[in-house]
């Protein structure tokens, strides 16, 4: 058995540094987050926004917040704010976990342009999450199960701070006492390429004199990818003038060369090879139970507290028997069975419970 955890690690980054965020109300226990695997093997999980979707949006520790997109934005009716910004009053995701105004930027990042476009995931995919949500929880993912655990850590990181035309520079700053100190460059990023490094501070922006983050903000909310952006910077005693380039928050220096064109590619691509773009989505049936083989035999290992199948009358333990009419021997024969279940279909059980047998008519339900 393999077993992988994470702890919403910031593996590499698309944004400049920080400000502040509501802290979450986190749930006491663990959240079980039921997953799947994409063809290219990324974690995709199903999400709600204030109570609409559901929503498909893949894990990734290298994205520097949760980006939703523009699409699903403009359905919901949320607006970026000037920064690109935006709140989400209730992001929901399946199993129960709830963050109440979350913050994400609203973008459709080339990454899920390109795999939409190859129809990699099975399914359309609307967004990732970031660090800014990842790294509230201590997340244990076991790869032979369709659930992961997230254990709230009750600690809310600052969002990456992005500037309004998608521009980044690729440092995490921190204040301290009215000076701005770069707190981490990122790797391969546009401040790392001019020489910026961990440990300077910065005393003034494009000429004018900075003492806190909300000022260098100020400074920076025009530029756009692809600006030149001129830090003095102190180090070691001596004053030095640096000259970054800032590119796309997407990745790849915002120019027609950059990565951003491989969306494009890959649409293309699909279309060429018969793939839709965005392919049709269908609501993934739910009936909140959890299964087990052993000797021939498939047995109800837990039950969703009012879920589906606890609402029909199944309980931890049931030995089940026969779904649709056709005997079961392992988990794999009730998915085949039940792989062509619409939510809302009625789905008959004959389940064995201390010896005797009885059938049992249980909804299928929409999963959130």
């Amino acid at each position: 058995m393999r077993r992988l955890l994470l702890a919403g690690l910031l593996l590499t980054g698309m944004a400049l540094a920080v400000s502040g965020e509501d802290t979450p109300k986190p749930r006491a226990e663990p959240v079980e987050i039921p997953y799947r695997l994409t063809v290219p093997k990324h974690i995709m999980v199903r999400a709600k926004i204030n109570g609409k979707g559901p929503f498909n949006f893949i894990l990734d520790t290298g994205a520097p917040a949760l980006f939703v997109a523009t699409s699903v934005c403009d359905k919901l009716g949320i607006k970026p704010d000037k920064s690109g910004w935006g709140t989400f009053e209730r992001f929901e995701i399946e199993g129960g976990l709830v963050i109440e105004n979350a913050k994400g930027i609203v973008q459709t990042p080339f990454q899920l342009e390109g795999m939409n476009g190859m129809g990699l995931a099975g399914a359309e995919l609307h967004g990732m999450i970031g660090y800014n949500i990842l790294a509230r929880y201590r997340m244990e993912i076991d790869f032979t199960k369709d659930k992961m655990v997230w254990t709230p850590l009750n600690w809310a990181p600052e969002l990456p701070m992005r500037a309004s035309q998608g521009a980044y520079l690729g440092v995490e700053l921190a204040e301290e006492k009215g000076v701005v100190q770069i707190k981490g460059v990122q790797p391969n990023g546009p401040a790392k390429k001019a020489g910026v490094r961990e440990g300077d501070h910065i005393t003034q922006v494009m000429g004018q004199k900075v003492a806190s983050i909300d000022e260098l903000k100020r400074i920076l909310q025009e530029v756009k990818a692809g600006d030149k952006v001129e830090l003095t910077v102190g180090r070691g005693g001596e004053t030095k003038t640096i000259t970054v380039k800032s590119e796309s928050a997407g990745g790849g220096g915002g120019g027609a060369g950059g990565l951003e064109m491989m969306g494009g590619i890959m649409k293309t691509l699909g279309t060429m090879m018969g793939r839709k773009a965005t392919p049709d989505y269908v609501l993934r049936p739910t009936f909140g139970l959890e299964l087990s083989e052993k000797n021939e035999e498939v047995h109800v290992t837990a039950v969703l507290t009012d879920g589906p199948a606890a609402r029909a009358g199944v309980q931890k333990g049931d030995r089940l028997f026969k779904v649709k009419g056709r005997t079961v021997v392992n988990v794999d024969d009730v998915q085949r069975y039940m792989q062509r279940i619409k939510p809302g279909d009625k789905v008959e059980l004959i389940i064995e419970r201390d010896g005797d047998k009885k059938t049992i008519t249980l909804e299928a339900g929409e999963g959130l």
